[in-house]
């Protein structure tokens, strides 16, 4: 029988265990194409100005908005902000003696109270997502912005479902492509089968 994918998806958005997730939208796509990196970049920009508008009006701080791009080895995030950043994601690790921490790898953009936060073009880093990826989990939600944004790389695997898993809010882009719709619809079933292993292990 078809899976009944209204139903699917409600359960994916309502998620398991809430209260201990990190509070940031993570933007995925298994198919390259889809415009998520523009999505997530225009998003961005919009909560960096609607943030401006608010402390004007309110006479309050402005909320910092973060922009983190996760897609290793092929970051589009610092071209479409046209700031190429002074360190990367992976200084953090390669560079710890030298007391690089996320406070360094931050780039500010021209809006105010917005950075970028962006891994290397050339690196490449393949395995340091599975040597750090829970203290990367721990950075984000550390960080002192109250707005995240994530983007992520295209393709899936264990390290990927268990950072996604650690955030509350996931937004799957896709275009109108069969197989677009398809492959978001497993990764939907592929996090949902990872939190339910979780829940009941």
């Amino acid at each position: 029988t078809e899976p009944d994918h209204e139903e699917i998806y409600e359960q994916f958005l309502n998620g398991f265990d809430q209260q201990r997730l990190v509070d940031m939208m993570a933007f995925v796509s298994l198919k390259g194409g889809t415009g998520k990196s523009l999505i997530v970049n225009n998003l961005a920009m919009a909560y960096g100005l609607l943030t401006r508008y608010i402390a004007e009006q309110t006479g309050e701080p402005q909320q910092e908005v973060e922009l983190i791009d996760l897609d290793f080895g092929k970051p589009d995030q610092r071209i479409l902000c046209g700031k190429e950043p002074d360190r990367y994601l992976e200084d953090i690790f390669y560079h710890r003696r030298e007391g690089v921490d996320w406070d360094s790898v931050r780039r500010p953009l021209p809006l105010d109270a917005m950075h970028l936060v962006s891994t290397s073009p050339v690196r490449r880093s393949a395995n340091l997502f599975y040597l750090h990826k829970n203290e990367m989990i721990y950075l984000v939600n550390d960080s002192s912005a109250k707005i995240k944004l994530a983007d992520f790389g295209g393709g899936i695997n264990k390290d990927i479902l268990d950072f996604l898993n650690s955030i509350r809010s996931k937004i799957c882009v896709i275009n109108g492509e069969r197989t677009s719709q398809e492959a978001i619809f497993n990764l939907i079933l592929a996090i949902m089968l990872d939190q339910t292993k979780k829940v009941f292990a």
